[in-house]
């Protein structure tokens, strides 16, 4: 069952982990899986944020105007920025290796932070933390 794969890796996350158990379910039972190969471009700089990855296996690189600002492996999120500002994605995300990801949609993510004080709490810290 995907959704308890997925609720299993996610209690390993920062993020993640001060949900309650139910919280957790219904956030994995929104999340799908995503695969990208190598150089494939997950998300582009500019463009309207709509979801949010989370890296189960593999790498990416983050390029900001041309310039690599970090690489991010399993248990690393990214996408949430936009999410929570509204404002375009300020990045691209780049497949470096095989990437396997969990992907939240904009309306699920708005629930998970409407129900969880504390998920919304560490992703602003993350938030804060980027910029």
């Amino acid at each position: 069952n995907d959704a308890l794969r997925i609720c299993e890796f996610l209690k390993g996350v920062e993020a993640f982990k001060n949900l309650t158990p139910h919280e957790l379910t219904n956030v994995a039972e929104r999340m799908t899986r995503r695969q990208y190969m190598p150089g494939e471009i997950i998300i582009r700089e500019g463009e309207v944020g709509e979801e949010l990855f989370l890296i189960s296996e593999g790498e990416v690189e983050v390029d900001r105007e041309g310039r690599e600002v970090a690489r991010l492996g399993p248990g690393d999120f990214f996408g949430e920025l936009a999410l929570m500002s509204g404002n375009p994605r300020n990045a691209n995300v780049i497949a470096t290796r095989p990437v396997d990801t969990y992907v939240l949609g904009k309306d699920d993510f708005d629930s998970a932070i409407q129900a969880s004080a504390s998920f919304r709490e560490q992703l602003r810290r993350v938030y804060f933390a980027r910029h």
